[in-house]
């Protein structure tokens, strides 16, 4: 597999390819077109000096994976950590380090309220109780 950090396949990749997965997950990676919206993530990422980022495409899919699950920045990190099926979602083999729990809201998440920022999110959606949505895994 090949993953967004590192284009070369290695001996803990075919360990990855026959992992279980998660049919939810393998959905929504097969339903979306990336490419448009990785785009779209690299022209808000300026600098061009400095330690290399995170892909934002990884950290996009990191911020699904909390909606979906209704997770916080550190109990994603730990699950990302631990869990095969979100390494393939978020593009991540197993030999690639996973974005801390405060990579994603450094700047507070000013970026993502900046004019012309569509933010994921609930965008003001509830579920009937007041409470912001969750993306359901049997939602797709």
């Amino acid at each position: 597999m090949q993953t967004t950090t590192n284009p070369q396949l290695g001996l803990l990749d075919a360990l990855m390819a026959s992992a279980p997965s998660n049919q939810f997950l393998e959905r929504l990676n097969n339903l979306l077109d990336w490419e448009p919206i990785e785009v779209a993530l690299w022209s808000m990422y300026p600098a061009k000096t400095g330690r290399p980022p995170h892909p934002p495409l990884v950290l996009f899919k990191m911020c699904l994976l909390q909606h979906c699950y209704n997770l916080s920045d550190p109990q994603c990190e730990e699950l990302l950590c631990d869990r095969i099926s979100w390494r393939k979602f978020c593009g991540l083999g197993l030999q690639d380090p996973v974005p801390d729990d405060t990579t994603g809201e450094v700047d507070g998440g000013a970026r993502a309220r900046q004019p012309g920022v569509q933010g994921v999110g609930a965008g003001g959606r509830t579920d009937g109780g007041g409470r912001q949505g969750v993306l359901e895994p049997g939602a797709l």
